[in-house]
């Protein structure tokens, strides 16, 4: 777990298989998905979407043969969201929207939340007035239950989504908003993501010398990082 949570995804891999050979060796099926879940995480996280799907396929089977449905309808929101990372929108919206049928009334109002910003990004294309509302709903729920990492994705997704339709000052601010928040969090390839986005936003007004600042600070912020492969995409951008 110490691996997992920091960010040596690839070590922790080897150990989550050997936990995996366990659970199955003493027959716990709970623990056997939870296990599957997390290696899928560390697959998703590793940016290999077709083993991260494989897993989570395996862990929604599992969570749902011992009767966990809340831990069932994260698996298949986190599904949606492979789906989504490996270009399969269709599919990703049809399984979001399956999640989020399971959700409303389970504990963990984290789960409908992460569900509603995987649904806006898959909406972008072709509805980005849905896709606007699901973005709200989720900053709503993030911020209800006090999750500031989730706050901080949905500000900055809504935030892009102004930008590119225009409301471009709007947009900054919601960008700002993400921005200040993932400086205060241990996440500096999450405070790169925002600051590349604040970028480009700052480049559609043409205001040059802001997004320089912007992106060059994303890119020491990427560079500092130990999740290199997560910060890959955003690196050679």
């Amino acid at each position: 777990l110490l691996d997992y949570q920091t960010g040596r995804w690839s070590d922790s891999l080897v150990e989550f298989g050997e936990a995996l050979t366990l659970t199955r060796r003493i027959h716990d099926q709970r623990l056997e998905a939870y296990t599957l879940n997390n290696i899928a995480v560390a697959y998703i996280a590793l940016g290999d979407c077709e083993a991260a799907g494989s897993f989570l396929q395996q862990a929604l089977n599992a969570f749902q043969r011992v009767g966990d449905r809340q831990a069932a309808a994260r698996a298949l929101s986190s599904l949606g969201r492979v789906k989504l990372k490996s270009g399969q929108v269709e599919e990703a919206e049809r399984l979001l929207r399956d999640a989020l049928d399971r959700l409303p009334g389970l504990p963990d109002r984290r789960a409908e939340a992460d569900a509603l910003n995987y649904l806006g990004q898959a909406l972008e294309g072709r509805a980005p007035s849905e896709a606007r509302a699901q973005y709200e709903k989720a900053l709503l729920l993030f911020q209800g239950a006090g999750d500031r990492y989730g706050e901080s994705s949905a500000l900055k997704n809504l935030g892009t989504l102004m930008t590119n339709r225009g409301e471009v000052e709007a947009g900054i601010a919601l960008l700002d908003r993400s921005l200040a928040i993932r400086r205060e969090i241990p996440a500096p390839d999450l405070k790169a993501d925002s600051l590349y986005s604040l970028a480009l936003a700052e480049r559609s007004r043409n205001d040059w010398d802001a997004a320089t600042r912007d992106v060059e600070e994303a890119l020491r912020s990427v560079e500092s990082s130990r999740l290199k492969v997560p910060g890959e995409w955003l690196r050679s951008n």
